[in-house]
């Protein structure tokens, strides 16, 4: 999964719209937001936000960025995309495909 599928945004998506799409899924995974669940749960939060912090990280860092949104948009034009299956997050962490 490219740090662009991570976070839902598009290669050519902006530093702006990066940073939005990192803070909200990092208020809905945040592991303090799950202190109180079960412990599968908040294991699955903290896997995912690691995921997250993981995307945003390479996609923020000089010339990963540019050098990550070349890869993803050259893996979209040879079709590799369309045979992946969408993902969507559900709202205990995990993913759901859809």
């Amino acid at each position: 999964m490219t740090p662009h599928e991570v976070l839902g945004v598009g290669p050519d998506a902006s530093r702006a719209e990066i940073r939005a799409a990192y803070r909200v899924l990092a208020q809905i995974f945040h592991p303090d937001r799950h202190a109180d669940s079960a412990e599968a749960v908040r294991m699955a939060a903290a896997r995912e936000m690691q995921l997250l912090n993981n995307a945003y990280a390479t996609l923020t860092a000089k010339g990963a960025r540019r050098a990550a949104s070349a890869a993803a948009r050259s893996s979209a034009a040879a079709g590799e995309g369309a045979a992946r299956k969408r993902t969507s997050r559900s709202a205990t962490g995990g993913r759901r495909y859809v």
